[in-house]
């Protein structure tokens, strides 16, 4: 059934892309013959053009959108004897947001996870409190995601965990960067 889905996307494509290209061809000559299409090409040339110009990028944006996609490519996939287990990235993104926010004064969490063939790759972006070395508080929070992810989802093949300090709020609750990211003076 897919081969016959691509073989009769590419038949309407290739029409589509003939289509398109005899319409602008056609508008820059003198047509040939009298009646039917050429005759409306003559009377509004300045519509032609367009029209074949339309047709064509939207056969390429049809070609464009058949780009090939692995099933899963944004899940986690472990198979077993009872049978499959999928985990989507997404909802493993919201985990180890919800698990570093829930650090006393981190703040602003925002977590992207990507899979790198088996392993799974996790940045952090976040703000710190300040008082405590960001170094030190950025290592409790990669070995609690890795801890975490490891003990409670059960996932062992972790890659990278990276974490970016955005910014610092200070102990009276006020961020020590101001809108445009530069720090506070005072």
């Amino acid at each position: 059934m897919k081969v016959l889905r691509v073989a009769l996307f590419a038949l309407t494509w290739a029409v589509a892309v003939a289509a398109g290209l005899y319409l602008v061809a056609a508008s820059a000559a003198a047509p040939r013959r009298r009646g039917g299409l050429d005759e409306r090409i003559e009377r509004r040339p300045e519509v032609a053009a367009p029209a074949g110009i339309l047709i064509v990028g939207i056969a390429w944006l049809a070609a464009m959108s058949l780009r090939a996609r692995t099933p899963g490519a944004d899940e986690l996939i472990y198979a077993g004897e009872g049978g499959e287990v999928r985990i989507r990235m997404g909802a493993l993104r919201d985990y180890v947001a919800r698990l570093a926010g829930g650090l006393t004064g981190v703040e602003t969490v925002r977590c992207h996870a990507t899979r790198e063939g088996d392993r799974v790759r996790i940045e952090l972006a976040c703000r710190l409190p300040v008082g405590r070395s960001a170094v030190e508080y950025a290592r409790q929070i990669q070995s609690l995601v890795r801890r975490r992810l490891s003990d409670e989802i059960g996932i062992a093949e972790l890659g990278e965990v990276r974490l970016h300090v955005t910014g610092f709020v200070t102990p009276n609750g006020r961020n020590s960067e101001t809108v445009d990211g530069s720090p506070e003076v005072g």
